[in-house]
């Protein structure tokens, strides 16, 4: 019989022979049973960015343009008749009514042109009042029948070529009324007297220029804007212009037209201004600021222009997904509308409230771990 001391002592080399195979077993190393995908990802460092919220709202903007100031009427004025200058009675500078003479014409020739087709036009008046005359004899005798029907005929071919010959005679004596009018030369409308091309003594042709006369009593104002821009602005929108020269101060207006047709130099869009200048304070060819009309639009989800990155898709912006401290940069593809200084409008592609990154997109990609700086705006 074993004692009480022997007893332990066998029990413990017992348990040490059966556990010797699990201590050979534990000095082997352990294997990971984490997937490698997540180890991979792990393994990606975070990136510290900052960020801010998607909110809604509008753009207070004001489109601005350089236009040209153009008489509102100018008429580039020609002979219409050829003549020696026999007066100029207006110069450079002269403010002239709708009317006014500006050079008169050597008027010999054509009055005796004129008073040849007037006797003329009174000749064939003569000549259709007696063939109207014959005519009625002759018809007369025809009921007596003693007129043949052909006599009858040729009555009535003789009225015809003398209304005829009387409508041209008119067509004459119109023309050499006009030719006569014509050797004075007339300004167009009222305005002033820009230049004047002719003195006494020369012999003008048909057609040759002899004067400028415009009309600045009002001005348009010519830009041109873009497509973008043509199709936010619309007519009797108001305007403001100030001219670079001058005293300075704003004037008001509205658009009067907006073109279809691009300038094929510039590729913009032509609008045309209309502005009252009683005063005569704006000239020709002078520098115009214009202001359109601060369009405010309905709100719509705006992000800071920081957010914009570009990659070979064209401009994409980074949403921050995920919960904790690493969280996830996703690419959205957005449409953009107009931007001030600060921010831009988002047409589609975000919600207000979406978190998105502002700086560090520059080193990220799709699906990239980031941790948000806690000290940006949308933390």
């Amino acid at each position: 019989m074993f004692s009480v001391s022997q007893k332990r002592k066998l029990l413990c080399l017992g348990l040490s022979a059966a556990l010797l195979p699990a201590a050979g077993c534990a000095s082997e190393p352990v294997r990971s049973q984490e997937p490698t995908a997540l180890a991979s990802e792990r393994a990606r460092p975070a990136i510290r960015v900052q960020v801010a919220r998607v909110r809604k709202g509008q753009l207070d903007i004001q489109p601005r343009a350089t236009g040209i100031s153009r008489a509102f009427r100018r008429a580039t004025i020609a002979a219409e008749i050829g003549g020696r200058v026999l007066e100029r009675r207006a110069e450079a500078g002269d403010r002239v009514e709708a009317g006014t003479p500006l050079l008169v014409l050597d008027r010999r020739r054509p009055g005796l042109i004129r008073d040849e087709a007037r006797a003329r036009l009174r000749s064939r008046e003569t000549d259709l009042a007696e063939a109207k005359r014959e005519l009625a004899r002759g018809q007369d005798l025809a009921r007596q029948q003693a007129l043949s029907e052909s006599e009858l005929d040729h009555l009535n071919s003789q009225r015809d070529r003398a209304a005829a010959a009387l409508a041209l005679a008119r067509a004459g004596a119109a023309r050499a009324e006009q030719d006569f009018a014509d050797t004075t030369v007339r300004a167009p409308f009222a305005g002033s007297v820009e230049r004047v091309h002719a003195d006494v003594g020369d012999h003008l042709q048909p057609g040759t220029p002899v004067a400028v006369v415009i009309d600045l009593s009002r001005v348009r104002v010519q830009t041109g804007v873009t497509a973008t821009e043509a199709a936010r602005l619309h007519e009797k929108m108001p305007v403001t212009l100030i001219f670079d020269a001058g005293d300075g101060r704003m004037r008001a207006s509205t658009i009067r037209s907006i073109g279809r047709l691009a300038d094929a130099r510039t590729g913009t869009y032509p609008v045309e201004i209309w502005l009252d200048n009683a005063d005569g304070s704006i000239r020709d060819g002078m520098m115009a600021s214009i202001g359109f009309t601060r369009d405010q639009t309905s709100s719509v989800p705006l992000v800071p222009r920081a957010a914009l990155a570009r990659n070979r898709r064209g401009v994409v912006i980074y949403v921050v997904e995920g919960e904790g401290e690493i969280r996830q940069a996703v690419m959205r593809e957005v449409r953009l509308g107009r931007s001030d200084q600060t921010h831009i409008e988002v047409l589609s592609g975000l919600d207000p409230g979406e978190v998105v990154i502002t700086d560090g997109h520059f080193a990220i990609e799709d699906g990239a771990p980031i941790v948000i700086d806690r000290a940006s705006a949308g933390a």
